[in-house]
């Protein structure tokens, strides 16, 4: 029973954190065409730091 459902944890986990990962992927890909077309300087470092905000929301939960 035990082992059950730990492996339904895993499988959901690991679900959420492939899910959150995309999300990222997604957002920052985004962001760096919109940069990119507005001429940002450093467009690319900007959409890496947009794509990980999303993590902010998270991240606040935890304290």
């Amino acid at each position: 029973m035990l082992s059950k459902v730990w492996l339904e944890m895993d499988t959901q986990l690991s679900n959420y954190i492939r899910g959150k990962v995309v999300e990222i992927v997604i957002v920052g890909t985004a962001a760096a065409i919109l940069f990119g077309s507005f001429g940002l300087n450093y467009a690319a470092f900007l959409a890496v730091l947009v794509g990980l905000s999303v993590l902010i929301p998270f991240v606040g939960a935890l304290q």
